[in-house]
């Protein structure tokens, strides 16, 4: 029997945190109405939990530890349950000095700005580019394989307003 209340509560504390972490990704990406019905859940998930955790935890300590690993588990859980989401959007700034990387982007549908930089050893080009989260591995690995020297810069972005050429 104890061994079903330990599998019970590190199942149930797995699931609350990872549905937080989720659950806050959404609610920095503006999914509000999404955000609210996992709180929810949450909710009800916490109080399972934690009464299955704290009835007779003096007399049972494993159960500490049960609630303690599905804790830091449904932590990791839920960041490789957002890395899948990828939901937002970011803006890649990439330093090279090959044309053929302004060419590539160009042809594969996307916009971008582009300054002329110096660097310590010659001139480049310095390009911004706002894409959705879910291609960045994608793009960064296609600006890899023509300029392996390149720099790319990742950063979120929290609005993207507009869009077109300039």
């Amino acid at each position: 029997m104890h061994s079903f209340i330990y599998l019970a509560i590190f199942t149930l504390k797995l699931l609350e945190n990872a549905l937080g972490t989720v659950r806050m990704i959404f609610a920095m990406n503006g999914k509000k109405v999404l955000s609210s019905i996992l709180q929810f859940l949450i909710g009800i998930v916490w109080v399972a939990s934690a009464s299955l955790a704290i009835t007779n935890v003096m007399n049972d300590p494993f159960k500490i530890l049960a609630f303690a690993l599905g804790s830091a588990l449904g932590s990791y859980v839920g960041c490789a349950v957002e890395s899948k989401l990828a939901m937002g959007e970011n803006v890649l700034i990439c330093i090279t000095r090959q044309m053929k990387v302004l060419n590539q982007l160009s042809a594969m549908g996307y916009t971008y700005t582009t300054l002329l930089g110096s660097g310590t050893e010659a001139s480049c080009y310095v390009i911004l580019l706002a894409i959705p989260r879910k291609k960045k591995k994608e793009i960064i690995a296609y600006i890899k394989k023509i300029d392996k020297v390149s720099m790319i810069i990742s950063e979120g972005a929290d609005t993207i307003v507009g869009g077109s050429v300039f």
